[in-house]
């Protein structure tokens, strides 16, 4: 398969010390070899593949190595050449030339090209061209001409051009097939109809190249019949395939060059001349179809980022629109022709419900909005209209507006791209019901806590003076005889102190301030010990229901504590109930979460709820938020001091619970108590 485009966001892979030797070594035995058994077409052909091979090894060379490389190469060049070698310091001079050639190449190829270049680009291939072919061929060519002239007897030009032709032709072909060889994981892999491909390829070719350059009558057109092979090499194997492609040529056309064949012989009459003509064939040819590849892969490159990145805003798009689908905000948007955008379920939900239609993109809201008429539509289209002109508005929206029994905080902002130009508005709606109530209930917690302090501090000052009041009425009478008639006075002052101690020791209560005994205790079982005598208090004309939960977990609480909840509680369903009813108390395991939770609990968990219901008169909506507070009662004038349900309050919070309310005006009040589970140690 050609390069996909994605080599680029891999590194290149570098050469280690082993590699180099080995491939150094391989590069020897293989020069020796190819002189021993071709001597006279080795002698023109050793050192064509060396600077393309030479190259593409420095290039692949972690660079505090490179020197290492070149001159392990360059031995190896040596070595293996001596077996074709006319005489040994030119030899050795050439081979140094090769090495300093493709060191210059590499040099040249990182200052102005790429750090690493991997030929998957075209600007890799033009530099490569530029840089290594002309410059630092050219350069090389200058200096083996020298050479050779002064060593050999060569003329000047050519020396230089059996030098530089295949130089570069040589870097031209192997240095891209060898780097994108290393680079490609697909070269690594075996691939049965990938390998079968290659093997086609490949035997077409060489017959193709045969057939062309050794059996048919010398006619350079001819030579044109190989491009569909190397186009079919570019495209369908990338890079790597036309460099291969096109050595796999240049052997075939050098070897029919040597005997005297194919169709550059009747522009040479020399064997040099035929091999220039050869390496320029394949240059050509080669260097065009090796720039086309290298386009289609930095095109492939192009494309396959450009769908990456597609495919990376589609996710970010969904992952948005998951975001906002799962917000428990309502939010909706128009563009800058007031048509809708985007809008979410909620958004969706609530807008079906105001204007009895669902939303769809591309609704005009100005006209909708203009249309219904209605106080918050009217509102709506106010907020859409400031915020279309680049003003962030926020509001709240009480029922009154929006024609259902819930709060909601309204804000409507500008939506900008990264410039600063409109792009529309978007609505938020939030529920803010529960946290208005939520708010309420604390500010009523911390009010309560306030006023028990100060009623703590009052009732504790005054309980003093009532012990006072008591100590002296006693000894007043003890002091008079028993049929004094002042002993009645001296015993009423006495009841009356004892019922304003009971106030104070309310009070107390509230403020949490008597002293307490609290252990682990079974709810079940206190409410049945209590039963008998809530039973005597409610008296006969009520109805006492008890239905307790099995399995109820335990609490902890002072008992007498919690008698004192129970007794409060029924007193007041007894009091509800003038002309009769029932007076229900149940129990029940519970798991509260930080939204469930009523004032003042402890935090989220798992309570005990034992709920105290009657069937009276209920209280009305505007008293609920004030039956905890001190003094406050909905009884008549000398029926109620005010001081049950907040000494109720202060007992639970002492203990970490809490308590709620839901009432019905003529249909009933329930209290719900709240008690936090102590699990077993």
């Amino acid at each position: 398969m050609p390069d996909r485009g994605l080599s680029a966001s891999r590194p290149l892979r570098l050469a280690t010390p082993a590699q180099v030797a080995a491939i150094a070594v391989a590069w020897a035995a293989a020069l020796a070899a190819f002189g021993w058994f071709a001597p006279g077409f080795a002698v023109d052909s050793a050192v064509w593949v060396a600077g393309g091979l030479m190259l593409a090894l420095i290039t692949m060379t972690a660079v505090p190595l490179r020197l290492m490389a070149v001159v392990a190469l360059v031995v190896a060049q040596f070595a293996g050449g001596l077996v074709t070698a006319p005489r040994m310091l030119p030899h050795l001079i050439l081979t140094g030339v090769a090495g300093m050639q493709a060191w210059l190449a590499v040099r040249l190829l990182e200052r102005f090209g790429a750090r690493r270049p991997r030929f998957d680009r075209l600007a890799d291939v033009g530099w490569l061209f530029v840089a290594g072919c002309a410059i630092a061929g050219g350069v090389g060519g200058i200096a083996a001409a020298v050479v050779e002239r002064f060593a050999l007897g060569d003329p000047f030009l050519h020396g230089w051009r059996d030098w530089w032709l295949p130089q570069a032709t040589g870097m031209l072909v192997v240095t891209p097939l060898i780097v994108r060889m290393a680079h490609e994981p697909e070269w690594h892999a075996v691939r049965i109809r990938r390998t079968a491909e290659a093997i086609l390829l490949g035997a077409s070719l060489l017959a193709a190249s045969t057939y062309i350059f050794q059996a048919v009558s010398p006619k350079v057109p001819l030579s044109v019949g190989l491009l569909p092979f190397l186009v079919w090499a570019a495209l369908r194997f990338g890079v790597a395939g036309i460099s291969a492609a096109s050595l796999l040529t240049w052997m075939v056309a050098s070897y029919a060059a040597f005997l005297h064949a194919g169709p550059f012989i009747a522009l040479g009459a020399t064997l040099p001349e035929r091999l220039a003509w050869t390496h320029l064939y394949v240059a050509v040819t080669g260097g065009l179809v090796l720039a086309v590849s290298a386009a289609i892969a930095e095109r492939q490159a192009v494309s396959a980022r450009l769908e990456l990145s597609v495919e990376e805003l589609r996710r970010a798009y969904l992952r948005v629109q998951a975001i906002i689908a799962s917000a428990p905000d309502m939010i909706g948007a128009v563009d800058n022709a007031f048509r809708i955008s985007a809008f979410n379920p909620a958004w969706s939900a609530a807008f079906e419900h105001l204007c009895g239609r669902p939303p769809s993109i591309g609704l005009d809201m100005r006209a909708l909005l203009g249309e219904l008429g209605t106080p918050w539509a009217l509102a709506a289209l106010d907020g859409w209209t400031h915020a279309l002109a680049g003003e962030r508005l926020s509001a709240r929206r009480g029922p009154e507006v929006l024609g259902q029994p819930r709060e909601m905080l309204v804000e409507f902002s500008p939506i900008r791209d990264d410039d600063g130009r409109m792009l529309g508005a978007v609505q938020i709606l939030r529920d803010v019901t529960d946290e208005r109530r939520r708010q309420e209930a604390e500010a009523q917690a911390r009010r309560l806590e306030s006023v028990g302090q100060l009623a703590g501090g009052i009732a504790h000052d005054f309980n003093n003076i009532i012990t006072g009041i008591l100590a002296y009425a006693s000894l007043l009478e003890q002091s008079l005889d028993a049929g004094d008639e002042r002993v009645a006075d001296v015993r009423e002052i006495e009841r009356a102190a004892g019922r304003a101690a009971e106030l104070t020791g309310q009070l107390l209560a509230y403020a949490r301030r008597q002293l307490v005994e609290p252990r682990v205790l079974d709810p079940n079982a206190q409410v049945e010990e209590a039963e008998r005598l809530l039973r005597r208090l409610v008296g006969e004309a009520l109805t006492f229901r008890v239905d307790l939960a099995p399995g109820i977990w335990p609490v902890r609480i002072d008992p007498a504590s919690l008698e004192q909840v129970l007794v409060n509680l029924a007193i007041n369903a007894r009091d509800a109930m003038p002309g009769g009813g029932t007076l229900r108390m149940t129990t029940a395991n519970v798991s509260l979460v930080a939204d469930d939770l009523p004032q003042p609990a402890s935090g989220p968990g798992d309570y005990v709820r034992i709920d105290v219901s009657d069937t009276g008169h209920g209280i009305a909506s505007d008293h609920i938020g004030h039956v905890f507070e001190p003094f406050f009662t909905t009884k008549d004038v000398g029926k109620g001091t005010g001081l049950g349900l907040a000494s109720v309050f202060g007992i639970l919070q002492q203990f970490g619970g809490a308590i709620a309310v839901e009432s019905v005006v003529g249909d009933g009040t329930t209290f719900h108590v709240y008690l936090p589970r102590v699990r077993a140690a």
